[in-house]
């Protein structure tokens, strides 16, 4: 049965981009997100691919871990601050003091410490995706 929240948030098409180097935890919340409804998840293990994407195509939330190959999390959202319609979310097994004010200084929605669910991700998406 699908949550409440699922059902309030998937009303329209959700497209959610999601870049994390753990292939586990990518397959894990893909898997979480098919059961919610009209969800496009396109996942991605680094940042750096990630720049094309958004030029071409328009995602409601971006979810970045902070800890990838290449590129951080934190980087990354600093070099998409033109996108500024979309939901960001950083995860971070890492959520210090500094992560933490970067986050607030750059336009970071939400910052999920790991580990999390996959309802955790859903409920801060729910949090924004109704202030849009």
């Amino acid at each position: 049965m699908k949550s409440e929240i699922s059902t309030t948030i998937t009303k329209t098409k959700i497209n959610i981009l999601l870049i994390e180097d753990d292939e586990d935890l990518r397959d894990s919340l893909s898997l979480y997100f098919q059961t919610r409804g009209n969800i496009n998840l396109i996942k991605l293990e680094n940042a750096e691919s990630a720049f094309e994407l958004i030029k071409q195509n328009h995602f409601d939330v971006i979810i970045c871990d902070f800890r990838l190959p290449g590129l951080n999390g934190i980087d990354f959202f600093k070099q998409i601050s033109f996108n500024e319609s979309s939901i960001k979310i950083l995860i971070s097994a890492y959520a210090n003091d500094d992560i933490v004010e970067d986050v607030r200084k750059i336009g970071i929605n939400s910052l999920i410490k790991k580990p999390f669910t996959g309802e955790q991700i859903e409920l801060s998406i729910f949090k924004y995706f109704n202030k849009i």
